[in-house]
């Protein structure tokens, strides 16, 4: 207890240099953070490609003049001709639902998670569950609609199934909601109309997709109507993902693909998709480690600035807190520490500002603020520990003298 008040002593007595360093250390927070989320961001996509199998796949937008085809059409002209090209294994796009949720006036673009590409990958939630492997009717929504569902809450809704205009019919279901999805969270989409080769284009965050669609975003294992009858549903955008049959090669089959498909603008091999999200990002990739070098740099000569040089200006300081009775160990012990606590209060406020900035969820990146505070933490002691080993060989006595 004794320890802790002479502590706060220490803290309230060099209130203006704590201000001081607390600003600071939320400055290298804040740039440190910066650093270490650009780069996650970067990487993950890439990550993503290799775990959903797209960097093994080949993609295809149909052009524009065919976006408005129906289903019949999509697949008469692309679907059946695509499969049936040499070194095609399958086609498939994401199957997905616009729907009216009765009483609630939302609409909610429902996708299946048992879509090969989907089920590669796990999206993060901020409340509630995944759906079991195989369930119907089990949907996580986008947090945007936490405010008008809750978990447990079951849904009414409405779709339109058909081959063609003159074949829709409306079908009733009911869904249960489990859980909520991370709006920061990057997920499958529908390729982007682009000549260009980029990974990027393959997926999307849930907010990015609710914006775009204006409406609400949820996944689903299996739909089923009112009837028990299976609600299936053929993407009508006209994006498809093109798995190779093993043995051969994506370029090759590229090739092959060119020879049935009347306009190849936006026909890309994994291999291509990944090299042209390397080429667009190069500067990107560059500017984060400069970022990263000057925020080191940043680091060290701050933090030795502030506890080194001060420490040392703080041995005759020592002396009092000796002579108050504390060993000369603790004494140098509490103005060797007196640092953490004060570095942990920037950190926070550093965090903070950052995610509120950049719309993060503050709680689900705990490690990166870990990895700050843990950092600043080692360069501090760093440069602490050389001022400690040779002021606990010196006599408190002889400082005293001197004084």
């Amino acid at each position: 207890m004794k320890k802790l008040i002479l502590g706060a002593e220490i803290m309230l007595e060099e209130s203006g240099k704590n201000l001081l360093l607390i600003f600071f250390t939320t400055l290298l927070s804040f740039l440190l953070l910066s650093v270490i989320q650009a780069q996650k961001d970067y990487y993950k996509v890439l990550e993503l490609g290799k775990a959903s199998g797209i960097d093994q796949m080949i993609t295809y937008k149909v052009p524009f003049s065919a976006s408005m085809a129906s289903t019949e059409e999509l697949k008469e002209y692309f679907i059946d001709p695509i499969r049936s090209t040499e070194g095609v294994e399958d086609c498939y796009s994401i199957p997905s639902y616009e729907t009216s949720i009765v009483g609630n006036g939302v609409l909610i673009d429902i996708e299946e998670y048992s879509f090969p590409i989907h089920s590669a990958i796990t999206y993060k939630l901020v409340d509630g569950k995944w759906p079991k492997k195989g369930s119907v009717n089990e949907i996580v929504l986008s947090e945007d609609l936490s405010s008008a569902f809750h978990i447990g809450d079951r849904i009414s809704g409405t779709t339109l199934i058909g081959e063609s205009a003159g074949d829709y019919k409306k079908v009733d279901f009911e869904l249960t909601v489990i859980g909520f999805l991370d709006m920061s969270d990057l997920v499958v989409s529908s390729t982007e109309d682009s000549e260009y080769a980029n990974m990027e284009n393959c997926f999307s965050t849930i907010k990015e997709k609710v914006y775009k669609q204006s409406s609400g975003y949820g996944i689903v294992m299996n739909l089923e109507s009112n009837e028990g009858i299976p609600i299936t549903k053929l993407s009508r955008n006209g994006s498809f993902y093109i798995d190779v049959v093993d043995g051969y090669q994506l370029q090759e089959v590229k090739d092959n693909l060119s020879e049935v498909l009347s306009d190849t603008s936006f026909l890309h091999t994994g291999t291509e998709l990944v090299n042209g999200y390397k080429v667009e990002h190069r500067e990107q990739l560059m500017t984060l480690i400069g970022e990263g070098i000057l925020a080191l740099g940043l680091t060290l000569t701050t933090l030795f600035s502030t506890t080194f040089l001060q420490l040392r200006k703080k041995r005759k300081e020592m002396t009092v807190y000796y002579m108050s009775g504390a060993t000369w160990k603790q004494s140098i012990r509490l103005f060797c520490l007196v640092f953490v606590p004060v570095e942990f209060i920037g950190v926070i406020i550093g965090s903070a500002i950052y995610y509120s900035v950049n719309s993060y969820r503050l709680c689900a990146q705990y490690e990166n603020i870990v990895l700050v505070f843990l950092f600043l933490l080692l360069v501090s002691f760093l440069g602490v520990l050389p001022f400690y080993f040779v002021t606990k060989n010196c006599s408190p006595m002889e400082l005293l003298r001197k004084d």
